[in-house]
């Protein structure tokens, strides 16, 4: 992927809202950068004044800094939202808790070629190409760069043509909350209740409805769990014949209400014994060909055959090389 940017620091309002404009034409694979309207650039405001203000309503998910949610605790703080049209708002919120603001990069990128959203159009094999992608793009940031992203979700991957990208057929985008793992002083921030609340892993919503000790820190494995309810919530949500879902209740207690009660819900989700009737079989027609490619991520994943194992594996490359081979296996299938 070419890219073009422009980075530089400076000082912004309090709040962080971004917009993104996803329409992919191949025809805008050759338009000058220059020639880009504003709306078409991600944009991240700053601050780095501290002080203290109440969450700021957003017309789409939040993605969650320091969130004070139901069940959690310790020092609270919003630091991102965007404004996102695909995915659902998480009513995950307190509005009586302080909100502390940090420095932050504000970059601008523009990209090519473009890629495309998931979305309705998105056949079987396209989604699990630009999952597994997208994966080995995390993979590079992590082993090779100890860059850690920590917000993956629908939104923030892209489809893209391979012919037009050396081959890639997905990338990961929206490193707004991504740390460097060989900073010291991101070492807190790791421990922060970080991403988009449907796609959040398991441990991490443990650890703060039941906050215990030192907490618990946003692993390379935590992302990897998220791309697996990306592939989830994708397969349940689109390739229905009325274009709608009948079963987004089942996606919907994974982002709304008490945070104790989102992780029981996906964990209980997840658990063998309920698997299959919870979610393979709400899986609409059109994806009915990936049942068998997420009944073996979630096995690779959790592992135990009764209560899921949601402790981070200290051989990332075994981890990721596993997932990679079972998209592989699938791909090779579907051709």
């Amino acid at each position: 992927m070419t890219t073009e940017s422009s980075l530089d620091v400076g000082q912004g309002s309090n709040s962080s809202l971004g917009k993104r404009n996803r329409d992919a034409d191949d025809n805008d694979a050759n338009t000058d950068v220059d020639m880009l309207p504003e709306r078409d650039m991600k944009k991240l405001c700053i601050s780095d004044i501290t002080g203290e203000s109440d969450l700021e309503a957003s017309a789409g998910p939040v993605t969650t800094q320091e969130n004070d949610v139901p069940g959690a605790s310790g020092e609270q703080a919003l630091v991102d939202a965007e404004m996102k049209t695909s995915a659902p708002v998480p009513d995950i919120t307190n509005t009586n808790s302080p909100t502390i603001y940090r420095n932050r990069w504000k970059t601008v990128i523009a990209s090519k070629p473009f890629g495309r959203a998931i979305d309705e159009d998105t056949t079987p094999l396209e989604l699990i190409c630009g999952l597994r992608d997208a994966i080995k793009g995390h993979k590079s940031l992590f082993m090779d760069s100890k860059i850690l992203h920590r917000d993956i979700s629908t939104n923030n991957i892209m489809l893209t043509d391979p012919k037009l990208n050396d081959g890639c057929h997905g990338v990961l985008i929206d490193l707004d909350l991504a740390i460097s793992l060989s900073d010291d002083s991101c070492s807190a921030d790791a421990k922060l209740l970080t991403g988009t609340m449907e796609f959040i892993a398991l441990g991490i919503l443990d650890a703060h409805a039941n906050p215990t000790g030192n907490g618990v820190v946003h692993s390379y494995r935590h992302d990897l769990e998220s791309f697996f309810y990306v592939l989830i919530s994708v397969c349940i949500r689109l390739g229905w014949p009325s274009k709608k879902s009948l079963f987004i209740g089942t996606l919907r207690k994974w982002y709304k209400g008490e945070i104790d009660d989102t992780y029981s819900a996906k964990h209980t989700a997840v658990c063998p014994a309920n698997f299959k009737n919870k979610l393979l079989n709400v899986f609409s027609p059109k994806f009915d060909c990936v049942k068998e490619l997420a009944s073996k991520l979630r096995i690779k994943l959790f592992q135990r055959n009764i209560d899921p194992c949601i402790e981070t594996d200290p051989f990332p490359e075994d981890l990721y090389n596993s997932i990679l081979k079972a998209f592989d296996e699938e791909i090779v299938k579907m051709k």
